[in-house]
């Protein structure tokens, strides 16, 4: 029943891969649930990958051209959940997607999802590793979902070209942030982190390490999303002026606005992209 529901659901999001896991072979932080005043111990975690590339950004992260994913893998998360608790009432379900106490990465590598990456990414042998993970905590046992799998957690090549790439040399131990980092960074930034701003040639977030990826790369290019959702309003290039033709609505919907408009306008600003300068 479960597992017949489960293909139905997924094939209607246009999601291909998932599958569960015994919570055992998690790493559970305890006291996110306390945080959270959480009271149930679930027994599995239902994982799920969705995938959002369309195409690259100029000096915006891919996965930030879109309205942000937040909102869309929280309405697919709440949906399935209701879905799964109207199966089994008597059952426990909570839906996540980044805020979570397991290691999400390494949980889905586990449960055969893709392989782990250098740059500490999830790395899906279709999608790349251009995926968000999303995850249903349960009191199921894992093969209630139908889809059980456990196996040793694969790992990239190793090759180094992510780490010899990386414009701050953060995956080589520079003790360096990474660039989204900065970019992300609210206040005053120091001189070094303007200079590794302003080389990057990124107002948010930072690509690089996927772009260069073998194991992303494929045929030349990554598999695009069949998400309709991704390609909806896309922005691709951000300058002072597409910055300041959002209404504070408008800038809500994109995850580059979790920081505020000024964090995004002092990187502009120190990038240079206000074409009424020029």
């Amino acid at each position: 029943m479960t597992e017949n529901y489960l293909a139905a659901f997924f094939s209607e999001a246009h999601i291909e891969y998932y599958a569960s896991l015994p919570i055992e072979f998690c790493n559970l932080h305890q006291e996110w649930f306390a945080r959270r005043h959480m009271t149930f111990t679930p027994k599995s975690v239902l994982l799920y990958l969705i995938p959002y590339y369309v195409s690259e950004g100029k000096n915006i992260s891919a996965y930030a051209t879109s309205h942000d994913y937040h909102h869309y893998a929280k309405i697919l998360g709440e949906t399935l959940k209701e879905g799964l608790a109207t199966l089994y009432p008597e059952d426990t379900f909570l839906s996540l997607c980044d805020a979570s106490p397991l290691d999400e990465r390494r949980a889905a590598a586990k449960a055969g999802l893709g392989a782990l990456g250098d740059n500490g990414l999830l790395i899906n042998a279709k999608y790349g590793s251009y995926v968000f993970i999303g995850e249903i905590l349960s009191t199921l046992p894992a093969d209630a979902f139908g889809c059980e799998h456990i196996g040793e957690v694969e790992e990239c090549l190793h090759c180094g070209t992510c780490q010899g790439a990386c414009p701050t040399a953060c995956l080589s131990d520079s003790g360096r942030p990474c660039l989204s980092y900065i970019t992300q960074k609210k206040g005053p930034l120091t001189e070094e982190e303007v200079s590794l701003l302003q080389s990057g040639c990124m107002a948010w977030g930072c690509d690089v390490c996927q772009t260069v990826c073998p194991m992303n790369c494929g045929e030349g290019k990554p598999t695009l999303s069949p998400i309709p959702f991704f390609y909806q309003e896309r922005i691709t290039h951000l300058t002072e002026d597409t910055l300041a033709q959002l209404d504070d609505d408008a800038f809500s919907r994109y995850a580059f606005a979790w920081r505020g408009r000024s964090v995004i306008e002092r990187n502009l600003s120190l990038l240079g992209e206000n074409p009424r300068k020029h």
